[in-house]
């Protein structure tokens, strides 16, 4: 069985890049990130494991 085990994300304001690691559910990782960051990231990496890319995609679309 494949597991998600870790997302790339990249600030397209700051060009910052986290990636977060998700070997339990929790968010975590190996650099720090403000709470906005943290929360975003978490969102994302929820609604991946919980729909995929087609719901981040069709959040991303309603958020513009």
């Amino acid at each position: 069985m494949i597991i998600l085990n870790s997302v790339t994300f990249k600030d397209d304001e700051t060009g910052k890049i986290f990636e977060v690691h998700i070997p339990d559910g929790n968010v975590t990782s190996d650099q720090s990130f403000t709470p906005d960051e943290y929360t975003t990231c978490s969102f994302h990496a929820g609604l991946l494991l919980a729909g995929g890319f087609s719901k981040i995609k069709e959040f991303a679309n309603i958020k513009k």
